[in-house]
């Protein structure tokens, strides 16, 4: 690179991380001994966007079209260098492109380009070249497991297959689904089994919930694991103490910032969408599959994302220990199998711990994204700190007027009274003296060695499928995000890894691991949706089925997006870029067989059905049935409905009833 743009390039660097580090700067800087409250306004952090070179980034877009660069390769240096060195320059799409095409090997990456042309309408161009190269298709393992003993399955399979360059399918005994649909749910599963409360991997908080069920019906819907088959489908509490150091007080500065970031209540408003789960409905959707642990269990309720429970070192050795960094070996190898093949996972980690496990430096101010009540304490105790030496450490140390010693804050791990943070901690009080170095044992025990031997396995089982540096081209909140859209974020933005019932951290990031969530619109899903076999965008039932998916709320699009597709996530792009895309056709009803087919055409392809006619009789028929689907194909079979609240009513039960087996065939 010419010294010139060396410089220049090193200027944006440094002004860049001077504008993603202002708030923590302003944070610091609050704290401080007669420092006003305007340095936060003061350093506000540029938008990403406008960091990225629309230039450049079309430029190494183009770059990445170039299959001879690829498959030898050849692409240039500076790709690399500025991926990584300054990812803010490209937008995410092209970042997540470059990503795609130098992680995976060639096999892979020759797929993705075809994938990517093929969504472009350029696939031809492409073919031809694949052909010349004799690119065939890639390898696929198919393993059969236990649908009642996901989580032991999944070791055994990650274990024995994630290194394997072939595309994991996955099949369940006792079922005659295979294929795309059974794997994507095989991903969701695990990602619900990993989020037990029972398994002691991260750290929670009480949450309430809500549920919801269905009416019974003599019919089950039916969904297609693959081919021409169709699927029929069946259907936490540890509390803790946070250092409250005074009711009442001022908040803290680095507490306002996370508060900033998750934005006001979790309510939402006309532009919010949050689809991921809550613990409530996740042990909701848990009851439709059977466990061996007996029944829906509890699920970590983490409103800031999940990240690792400090883990004691006296416990570290024991079998409970070690069978807790073992999992998270296992969620290394299943996130970075899911990155490879392109899989969607239903599991928010917290933005901070992708931060941890890359390596890049957390501190006190970055205790407040995961545990908001004990960040506040910190940094509450660490400006009484600071205010304390600039007065010449004369007097008591007060916080927030009460001397510290009478906070009866003991060396233990706030929440986790049997996690010491030094010798005999239960019986040490904190004075002026030792707040030092309880202030750094706490941090280090959150974020540091209590969660290193997690964050090394998850590392360990990462590495084995694909080299971690590969992730130095994102944000750590673009593989995984929390997102609360505001006013100004488009709907296509928007994540799916917000609980509904919390203030998740604001974002306006695409997410590779988790992929996309939206609002619908009637105009939009008419855009993305094929209709085919007797239906058309002006059917009637058609018409009905566009207005009741754009009414769905978060968690009845989760259960819709499950059944058609076996994962209740979208890919980044949303339902348009579904792969195969999302077709309806007109299943004719099973009590309807009599009835001449001319009859059908004229019910299928225009309005409403005509009473007394044979059209209407069709659609009374309908009436009875369930719509099925092929989730390998992404396929729904949709009966014609005499009406929209008929429609809404018959989907619904196959939302709530249909998940749990791929039985029929």
């Amino acid at each position: 690179m010419p010294e010139s743009c060396a410089e220049v390039l090193g200027l944006l660097q440094l002004l860049e991380a001077a504008s993603r580090l202002g708030p923590r700067a302003a944070a610091c800087l609050e704290l401080s001994p007669g420092a006003g409250p305007g340095a936060r306004a003061a350093l506000a952090a540029v938008p990403r966007e406008e960091w990225v070179s629309s230039k450049l980034g079309s430029k190494l877009a183009q770059q990445l079209k170039d299959v001879l660069s690829i498959c030898g390769g050849g692409l240039p240096a500076w790709c690399r260098q500025l991926v990584v060195g300054a990812r803010f320059l490209f937008p995410f799409e092209v970042r997540r492109r470059y990503f795609y095409s130098t992680a995976f090997g060639l096999a892979r990456a020759l797929q993705h380009m075809q994938l990517q042309q093929n969504a472009e309408g350029l696939g031809g161009g492409l073919e031809r070249d694949s052909r010349e190269l004799r690119i065939g298709r890639l390898q696929r393992q198919k393993v059969r497991v236990s649908r009642r003993r996901i989580l032991d399955s999944a070791v055994k399979v990650m274990e024995l297959y994630a290194r394997n360059k072939a595309v994991l399918e996955l099949e369940y005994f006792g079922e005659v689904g295979t294929g795309l649909g059974p794997t994507l749910e095989f991903f969701t599963l695990l990602s619900h089994e990993l989020r037990r409360k029972a398994l002691g991997m991260w750290r929670h908080e009480d949450a309430g919930g809500g549920g919801g069920g269905g009416g019974a019906q003599q019919q089950r819907g039916g969904r297609g694991g693959g081919g021409a088959a169709e699927r029929q489908e069946k259907q936490g509490k540890q509390q803790q103490q946070q250092v409250v150091v005074a009711a009442g007080a001022e908040e803290a500065p680095g507490a306002a910032a996370a508060a900033e970031r998750a934005g006001g209540g979790g309510g939402g408003g006309a532009g919010a969408f949050n689809a991921h789960a809550s613990a409530a409905q996740l042990a909701e959707e848990a009851a439709t599959h059977d466990s061996a642990d007996g029944g829906a269990g509890e699920f970590v309720y983490a409103p800031w994302g999940l990240f690792p429970a400090p883990l004691p070192e006296a416990a570290r050795g024991g079998a409970a220990g070690q069978r807790v960094v073992e999992l998270f070996r296992l969620l290394g190898r299943t996130v970075a199998k899911a990155l490879q093949d392109s899989r969607l996972l239903d599991l928010p980690l917290s933005h901070l711990f992708f931060r941890a496990v890359m390596g890049r430096p957390l501190d006190l101010y970055d205790v407040a994204a995961i545990d908001p009540a004990l960040g506040q304490s910190l940094e509450r105790l660490a400006g009484a700190l600071a205010a304390w030496r600039a007065a010449g450490a004369a007097g008591p140390l007060l916080v927030d007027g009460c001397p510290v010693e009478d906070l009866c804050l003991a060396f233990t791990l706030p929440g986790y009274p049997d996690h010491p943070l030094r010798p005999g901690g239960a019986d040490v009080t904190v004075d002026a003296a030792s707040l030092p170095e309880y202030l750094a044992a706490v941090v280090d025990a959150t974020l540091g060695a209590g969660v290193a031997p997690q964050l090394g396995a998850f590392r360990a089982g990462f590495q084995e499928v694909v080299p971690l540096a590969a992730l130095e081209a994102f944000y750590e909140d673009e593989i995984e995000a929390l997102a609360r859209p505001d006013a100004s974020t488009p709907a296509r933005a928007l994540t799916l890894c917000a609980p509904p019932s919390a203030a998740p951290v604001a974002s306006r990031t695409q997410v590779l691991l988790c992929g996309t969530g939206e609002r619908w619109t009637v105009a939009q899903l008419a855009d993305a949706i094929k209709f085919d076999h007797g239906y058309t965008a002006s059917s009637a039932p058609v018409v009905a089925l566009l207005e009741v998916l754009a009414e769905l709320e978060p968690p009845d699009q989760r259960r819709f997006l499950r059944f058609v597709t076996g994962c209740p996530r979208l890919p980044p792009g949303g339902i348009a870029a579904l792969q195969p895309r999302l077709t309806v056709v007109r299943k004719h009803p099973a009590a309807a067989a009599g009835v001449p087919a001319t009859a059908a055409a004229a019910e299928g392809g225009g309005g409403g059905a005509t009473p007394g006619g044979e059209a209407g009789l069709i659609a009374m028929l309908a009436d009875g049935d369930l719509p099925s689907v092929m989730t390998c194909a992404n396929y729904i079979k949709l009966p014609p409905y005499s009406s929209k609240a008929v429609l809404r009513s018959r989907l619904m039960r196959a939302l709530t009833d249909g998940l749990g087996s791929f039985d029929l065939s």
